[in-house]
């Protein structure tokens, strides 16, 4: 349904995130621009296996045929998961650790430096998380990819999508602060929310 209103909606760019995943998941039916895999985790475990190469070889599933894939981060352990299958769909695989990086300041800000030399500096991003510096460096690197097919994202357009991504897009979920008396705090889980409240004193 998601599918048919873009098409529908004539949308320039649509952003899909597979549910869980990859290999098997519903959202494999696309032929992306280019797709990015996160750093890999024990989440899932009950569906995607019990050691982080089997959940690698089930993220793995969305690699394309000649379609680049953006490894967010260099896990020795699996690398050559997302190595051997791109290798099969002659699809070009850059692991975006390798070339950037973020660091994070006591203030909250943080500063991204790509191939050791500073690319913005003292960012405060406009999403909750630590796994969002994490996320980072893939988000960056598939700004890259995009370029090469003319997308034309410039510095400051990443700056400003980075501190303004809730305001600008509505997004609305994970550690998103509800209310401050009492403070309330939403946990967003696949399509569950649980509303956490911590009456204050």
């Amino acid at each position: 349904m998601a599918f048919d209103y873009f098409a529908q909606e004539k949308v320039d760019v649509a952003v899909i995130e597979v549910g869980v995943g990859g290999r098997l998941d519903s959202t494999n039916v696309i032929h992306p621009v280019v797709s990015l895999i996160t750093n890999i985790g024990y989440d899932h475990k009950d569906l995607l296996g019990n050691t982080l190469e089997e959940i690698a070889s089930e993220k793995a599933g969305i690699i394309k045929p000649r379609t680049p894939v953006v490894i967010s981060e260099r896990q020795p352990d699996i690398v050559n998961v997302f190595v051997n299958k791109a290798a099969r769909e002659a699809a070009p695989v850059i692991f975006a650790s390798d070339k950037t990086k973020v660091v994070r300041k006591e203030d909250g800000h943080c500063d991204i430096i790509i191939n050791d030399v500073p690319f913005i500096t003292h960012l405060k991003l406009d999403l909750l998380g630590n796994y969002q510096y994490k996320n980072l460096v893939g988000v960056l690197s598939v700004a890259d990819q995009l370029n090469v097919h003319g997308f034309g994202i410039t510095k400051e357009h990443i700056e400003h999508g980075l501190s303004n991504t809730a305001s600008a897009t509505g997004l609305k979920g994970r550690w998103q602060i509800l209310g401050q008396r009492p403070l309330t705090v939403a946990i967003l889980h696949i399509t569950l929310m649980v509303f956490v409240k911590y009456w204050l004193n």
